[in-house]
């Protein structure tokens, strides 16, 4: 029976382990500025290096790097048009989900083209047209993407990335349906973030911060002490609810209402579970603390920004939002947060503690936990 379930990439795989079958094959393009290095498969996609030059004026021109052919194993066309269904809803199609699993994976600005090629198959899966037939429309479009015009708020995106088997998108589809789902949307959130870092910081800063929020709310709500977390926020409503609900009904109440309570601990607590190292190269000024207490108040801070920019227009400090400073010049390592007692421009100020970190310190930081919280519910799994 074809899974119905979960992320379109997801789903895929599963069907490919259960069928063994495709009825289609499909090929696009992955656009990004990285430098890629190899060829590998993973399951039912194949990543085909299509060995781009770059000019030397540009040498982070945005080109296409990857062609992903996919082997598609159907989806059962079973939708309740009378029902509401948006869980997991992200606004893209499998190339999209594909192209954001690399950007975290990789640590790069990737973007997904339109499927450009079919193959179609017989009943018995054999390829029937084995040049495949051209397309020029789909579900989206060529990625239009308008470079730094100064240095680059998070640098370490610009790199040299090697295709590596094994590697974390082999254990995909041995994720839970919840799991995969939230780590997807999770990751198109990052990926957007990426691309907007230099272009619209502060909407970056929001969407690092929700890629960890949807990673948040999944590894919160599977915890058995959910009922304990609400009546440690709330421990009067607690005490309500369980003057009327068995604990059953006590323990869906709880789930339903930490997706809308403890916002500010859930985010916290995500982040310290799954601790960051620092990074191997490190500027010798102006560095951040990896440990528990400062970091704590660091990310505190960020997601007291964050709720400002979302409730009160209020966006994110600039001296966070510009580009890092560095002790050497633009070829040095950058430094992980401004130097100084305070900051201003224009008629605005803030106190060093308004500015815990550059955007490429706190992108480090998103990238890393969501890498070792997906490790994590691979061994869980």
């Amino acid at each position: 029976m074809l899974e119905n379930s979960g992320a379109l990439v997801w789903n895929n795989w599963k069907n490919a382990e259960s069928i063994g079958q495709a009825h289609s094959t499909y090929e696009f393009r992955l656009y990004s500025d990285a430098h890629i290095i190899g060829e590998r498969t993973y399951g039912p996609y194949t990543f085909i290096n299509t060995v781009p030059h770059r000019s030397a004026v540009d040498r982070h021109e945005i080109l296409p790097v990857i062609i992903v052919r996919v082997d598609w194993y159907g989806q059962p066309d079973n939708l309740d048009l009378t029902r509401t269904k948006k869980e997991g809803y992200h606004g893209g199609y499998f190339p999209d989900e594909i192209a954001a699993l690399v950007s975290l994976l990789a640590g790069i600005k990737i973007e997904a083209g339109p499927i450009d090629r079919t193959y179609h198959r017989d009943r018995e899966g054999k390829i029937v047209n084995p040049f495949g037939r051209p397309l020029t429309h789909s579900h989206s479009f060529l990625p239009f993407k308008v470079g730094p015009t100064m240095k680059p708020r998070i640098p370490w995106l610009q790199k040299t990335f090697r295709l590596e088997k094994p590697s974390l998108l082999d254990t995909l589809p041995k994720l839970s349906t919840s799991v995969s789902t939230a780590l997807i949307t999770s990751a198109r959130q990052f990926q957007k973030a990426c691309w907007l870092s230099d272009t619209d910081p502060n909407t970056s800063w929001l969407l690092f911060v929700s890629a960890l929020e949807i990673a948040a709310q999944q590894w919160d709500s599977t915890s058995d002490t959910v009922i304990d977390k609400l009546s440690e926020s709330h421990p009067a409503l607690t005490k309500m609810l369980r003057a009327k609900l068995d604990q059953e009904e006590l323990q869906r109440a709880a789930y339903e209402l930490r997706k809308v309570t403890g916002a500010t601990n859930k985010f916290l607590n995500f982040c310290l579970n799954y601790p960051v190292q620092p990074p191997e190269r490190r500027s010798t000024r102006c560095q951040i603390s990896f440990e528990g207490s400062e970091l704590r108040a660091a990310l505190r801070k960020i997601y007291e920004h964050r709720s400002l920019a979302l409730h009160g227009g209020i966006s994110f400090p600039f001296p966070i939002c510009i580009p890092p400073s560095s002790e050497g010049g633009d070829d040095e390592v950058p430094d992980e947060k401004p130097g100084g007692l305070g900051f201003g421009t224009n008629n605005y100020s803030w106190a060093s503690d308004e500015c815990p970190m550059f955007l490429h310190t706190f992108a480090y930081i998103v990238r890393q936990t969501l890498l070792n919280w997906w490790a994590d519910a691979v061994k869980s799994s």
